[in-house]
């Protein structure tokens, strides 16, 4: 579609008609005044053809062509695409817990029992989808983690990149002190930024050497938010205590997803509490058509003032 950056430019359309109307012809003493010899010699040069111009409005119709081109290149046409992206400054990794007990059927959708990772994949896909802007990075974790994407603008494809995680790829148990070390490995090579990390998953850590209270410790000096999200039909006590002292110890939340409405809730508090711009006046890609009009009448202009040598 083509847009006018200066569409008033079109109000001096009709200038030329308000000219002819509006000023005043010359007298005929502020005429130049040619010796009467050098206006015989003129005459015989133009071989009297005067009254032949007024027969081929040619030169009339390239006249207004070329003051509509000219006008036109005035208005600054252009083609509008699509949004710039608005880098939030904010760098969101995203780690999902690929245990065997993610793979319980306790949620349910379309009335029919479902596994968490399933859902899972659904939701996240479309929180990491949405998140344009950050530059979002994937780790899966179980007994082991592992960077899945690294930090990228490319939000569609980390979204795309959930349909290929599958239960029991990093290992069987969970360690959530694996996956937050991994997240501060990379979020610490990054320039400063805004460092966010969600980690989903139903709390049950029964592995690791690395505890996760000291790998939030490290994280909370690496300038690391985190934000936990347990998500089971029945997350225990024990376990949703100990997530909660992991998010606090760097300053971030604690999130109890029960259901899949929930943490769908759950993604939208979390978009409220590190928003994206991804809505308002963004800036747009924008191609330039202001020289077809401008060469076209630079073209006229030209072939006006050859008719009129050739004329003379």
């Amino acid at each position: 579609m083509i847009d006018f950056a200066r569409a008033w430019a079109f109000l001096l359309l009709p200038l030329p008609i308000v000219a002819w109307f509006a000023l005043t012809r010359l007298p005929a003493r502020g005429a130049v005044q040619v010796p009467l010899g050098v206006w015989h010699w003129m005459r015989a040069l133009s071989g009297d053809r005067a009254g032949d111009r007024g027969k081929h409005p040619t030169g009339f119709v390239l006249c207004v062509l070329g003051w509509l081109a000219l006008v036109t290149a005035l208005a600054g046409p252009h083609a509008t695409g699509a949004a710039l992206l608005t880098p939030t400054g904010r760098d969101l990794v995203v780690a999902v817990d690929l245990s065997a007990s993610m793979a319980e059927k306790d949620m349910s959708r379309a009335g029919g029992a479902i596994e968490r990772i399933s859902a899972v994949r659904d939701l996240l896909g479309a929180f990491v989808a949405e998140r344009r802007g950050d530059r979002v990075g994937l780790i899966a974790f179980a007994s082991d983690a592992y960077l899945i994407a690294p930090l990228t603008f490319d939000t569609r494809a980390v979204a795309q990149m959930l349909d290929e995680l599958a239960i029991g790829l990093p290992g069987r148990k969970t360690d959530l002190g694996r996956a937050v070390g991994l997240s501060v490995q990379v979020l610490k090579k990054e320039p400063p930024a805004e460092r966010l990390l969600v980690i989903l998953s139903d709390g049950e850590t029964n592995s690791g050497d690395l505890s996760a209270l000291d790998a939030a410790a490290l994280a909370e000096e690496t300038g690391i938010t985190i934000h936990m999200i347990g998500f089971a039909r029945e997350i225990d006590g024990a376990n949703a205590r100990f997530m909660r002292d992991i998010a606090a110890r760097t300053g971030g939340r604690y999130f109890d997803a029960e259901t899949p409405e929930t943490l769908g809730e759950i993604y939208a508090e979390i978009n409220r509490i590190a928003p994206v711009s991804t809505h308002g006046n963004r800036p747009h890609l924008r191609k330039d058509w202001t020289w077809i009009p401008l060469v076209l009448a630079l073209g006229l202009l030209s072939l006006i003032v050859w008719r009129e040598l050739r004329e003379a």
